[in-house]
C-alpha cells in the first residue's frame, strides 16, 4: 500500500543537510516479497513495554519530565518534514530522552524521531521510533508496533532499528522524516524516510477522531523523563550546540510545503537550551539540548 497524494515540492537532494545523509536498511535487500520487518515481541519486551509507560511531561507532575520545542500556532496542517542529527546518550534504565516531531489535534498525537529508552528496548542504543495516542497519553496508543495501530509497509526500514550517531565537532549523521496525511485515499497518516520519501508505514485514519481531519498544531523538539530522585537525563547531544532540527516545513491542503518560521513559538521551561529560530543553508531550524538537568 502506498499513499495516492504526494506533496508538490520535495527537499532538494543533498542541498539541505549540514551532515551526511543516513543510508540505512536491512541487509541483502530487506524482507522477502509480501513480508515486512517487525521487531520480535517476547515476554521480556512486553514487561519492559508495560514498565516504560512512563508519565509524560504533560502529566500532573511536570517535574517527572521536560519538553523543549517550537510549536506552530493553531491552524490547519496536513503534514511536516524535517531532518535531525542523531546522538548517543548515557541513559539509565528509569529514564528516556528523545528528539521528535509531534503532529497533534486536541488530545490526539503522532510522534516520530529518535530516542534512547532502555526500559523499552533493553539497551541504551539510539533507535528510530514512533508513538501515537488519542487521549493525551492516558492509556491509548503505544510505541512502534507493540500494540495494533501503526502499519509497517517498508521491507527495509523497521521501527526500533539502531541508528548510527553523530560525533561532537566531527561527522554529523542526519535522518530525514516526513509525517503527512494522504488526502486522496483513506486519509491515513504516513511516515516516510529519506530525501526520496521512502514510505515506512502509516497510522490508519480510523485510529483517530480529530486527527482524522487534519492537524491543528505541529511541534519539533526534545523530551526527557526521569524519576523525582534523580536529575533528568541529557537531551539532544548532551551539549547545548550539538543537536539540530532543520529543514522544517509544514504542508497545507494543496499538498505544498512551506516554511512555518513566522507562525511558531518557543516552548521551554529553562531546563535545556533551545536556540532561537535560525537558518541552516537557507532552511528554518534550531539547536536543542543540554546535559543532565536538575529540577
Amino acid at each position: 500500500m502506498r499513499p495516492n497524494s504526494f506533496p508538490k515540492e520535495t527537499i532538494r537532494d543533498g542541498a539541505s543537510s549540514v551532515g551526511k545523509q543516513l543510508q540505512i536498511g536491512l541487509k541483502d535487500g530487506g524482507c522477502p516479497t509480501g513480508t515486512v520487518p517487525i521487531r520480535r515481541t517476547q515476554k521480556e519486551d512486553l514487561i519492559r513495554a508495560k514498565s516504560s509507560n512512563m508519565p509524560q511531561p504533560t502529566s500532573s507532575d511536570p517535574r517527572l519530565g521536560h519538553n523543549a520545542f517550537f510549536r506552530t500556532t493553531e491552524e490547519v496542517y496536513y503534514g511536516t518534514r524535517l531532518y535531525m542529527n542523531t546522538w548517543a546518550l548515557d541513559i539509565s534504565d528509569d529514564q528516556y530522552s528523545m528528539v521528535t516531531t509531534w503532529v497533534r489535534n486536541q488530545q490526539e498525537s503522532i510522534q516520530a524521531g529518535w530516542m534512547v529508552q532502555p526500559a523499552l528496548f533493553g539497551d541504551s542504543k539510539t533507535r528510530l521510533f514512533t508513538f501515537w495516542t488519542k487521549d493525551a497519553f492516558h492509556g491509548t496508543g503505544c510505541y512502534n508496533t507493540i500494540c495494533p495501530g501503526f502499519v509497517q509497509v517498508s521491507q527495509m526500514i523497521p521501527l526500533g532499528m539502531v541508528l548510527p550517531v553523530s560525533t561532537y565537532n566531527g561527522t554529523q549523521t542526519d535522518i530525514f522524516l516526513y509525517v503527512t496525511k494522504d488526502l486522496s485515499s483513506g486519509g491515513n497518516w504516513w511516515l516516510s524516510w529519506g530525501t526520496n520519501e521512502q514510505q515506512v508505514g502509516y497510522w490508519p485514519n480510523d485510529l483517530f477522531e480529530s486527527l482524522a481531519d487534519n492537524s491543528s498544531s505541529i511541534a519539533w523538539g526534545g523530551q526527557t523523563y526521569g524519576p523525582l530522585n534523580k536529575p533528568l537525563p541529557p537531551m539532544g547531544s548532551g551539549f547545548t550546540d550539538g543537536c539540530y532540527l532543520a529543514g522544517i516545513q509544514v504542508m497545507n491542503g494543496n499538498l505544498i510545503y512551506y516554511d512555518p518560521e513566522n507562525h511558531v513559538r518557543k516552548v521551554d521551561e529553562n531546563c535545556y537550551q533551545i536556540s532561537k529560530a535560525y537558518r541552516i543553508k537557507g532552511d528554518f531550524g534550531f539547536y536543542i539540548g543540554g546535559p543532565d538537568c536538575y529540577t
